[in-house]
């Protein structure tokens, strides 16, 4: 295939996130702390759990999740009950419902039980599960005569934000409201220090990201740490491809497609390859102010690749980007820099 080259602004919106030591240092009064994951990585899942631990013993005890109002009320009665009733319905609705069954995810709820009892959970995202885990709480609110509270108020409101989602899938509306809600949370906490949970997009700093929105309203208050390089690599080539570059053949191994329609209402996905024994000839080519993390690349980077990265638009237009690695830093994360041809 001949690909051709194309000059195109930096999409902030696909960076995942921004990144800073995940060492816990003393906390600080009135921060956000956010933590940017892939999901159902257990590696990850330790690291949080890890860190939540160190959080807890400084006096932390609110912890905000990519979950509905809802999940996150079940998952604080859960916490009171003596038995794990509640959590393994949890699961067991949303393993139904196609979320992957990974053990350490549900062990990561268990193990908060045992060792931080006192954690009060926050979910802030759209009503998922509405039809089942959101009208199971809806119920639980009506037999208890609870129908006159901002309890129900807010979970009809949160049920409803699922419904529209779903209808549209409009992920701008997923951070708008993501945002909100975690405004609406953090008037309950007044000025203590909280620790957030989400997917690594959620946690980027731009302005149409669910973090950026609140760094718009926070300012510094709002720390975010990047934790998907603890996500393995894949460093199997899927395939060689043959490739033309200013007039001249490459060998090109391709690494496979990553889904992005979670991530921004623009793209759906973006492919990667790394051209062979090619830096030397681009090595000097002038930079065009695009950079891509290392942690975005489903495979390991070094020093001194070239990469093609083509992104796949909602309205059928190709993007082709070209990167390389020249061991340059951007907020404490090794990046790939975009260069012009």
């Amino acid at each position: 295939m001949k690909l051709n080259s194309f000059s195109a602004l930096l999409v902030t919106s696909l960076l995942i996130g921004t990144v800073y030591t995940t060492e816990v240092q003393a906390i600080e009064t009135n921060k956000i702390y956010l933590y940017g994951e892939q999901h159902y990585v257990p590696k990850i899942l330790e690291k949080e759990l890890e860190l939540w631990g160190e959080y807890y013993e400084q006096g932390t005890r609110h912890l905000f999740l990519e979950l509905p109002y809802y999940t996150a009320e079940f998952l604080n009665q859960y916490m009171q009950a003596d038995n794990n009733d509640i959590l393994d319905g949890i699961y067991d609705t949303m393993i139904a419902d196609g979320v992957p069954y990974i053990p350490e995810n549900k062990e990561f709820f268990v193990t908060i039980k045992e060792d931080y009892p006192d954690t009060i959970f926050h979910g802030t995202d759209v009503g998922h599960q509405y039809y089942n885990i959101g009208v199971e709480y809806v119920d639980y609110l009506q037999k208890n005569n609870l129908t006159n509270t901002d309890e129900y108020i807010l979970t009809l409101e949160n049920i409803v934000q699922g419904i529209k989602y779903y209808q549209t899938r409009n992920n701008n509306y997923r951070e708008y409201i993501l945002a909100q809600n975690f405004i609406r949370e953090m008037e309950t906490v007044g000025d203590e220090s909280v620790m957030g949970i989400y997917g690594s997009a959620h946690t980027n700093l731009s302005a149409s990201r669910m973090a950026g929105k609140l760094y718009s309203k926070y300012g510094d208050r709002v720390v975010t740490t990047n934790l998907t390089y603890l996500a393995p690599k894949n460093i199997e080539i899927i395939r060689t491809d043959n490739v033309i570059i200013n007039d001249k053949p490459y060998k090109a191994f391709y690494f496979g497609e990553q889904d992005l329609t979670n991530l921004t209402a623009d793209y759906i996905s973006r492919k990667f390859w790394r051209i062979e024994n090619s830096f030397l000839d681009f090595a000097d080519a002038p930079k065009n102010g695009q950079i891509l993390p290392y942690s975005n690349y489903p495979m390991s980077i070094e020093k001194g690749q070239v990469f093609l990265v083509q992104y796949l638009l909602r309205d059928g237009t190709i993007q082709t980007m070209y990167f390389r690695s020249d061991e340059d830093i951007w907020n404490g994360e090794e990046v790939t820099t975009g260069f012009y041809l």
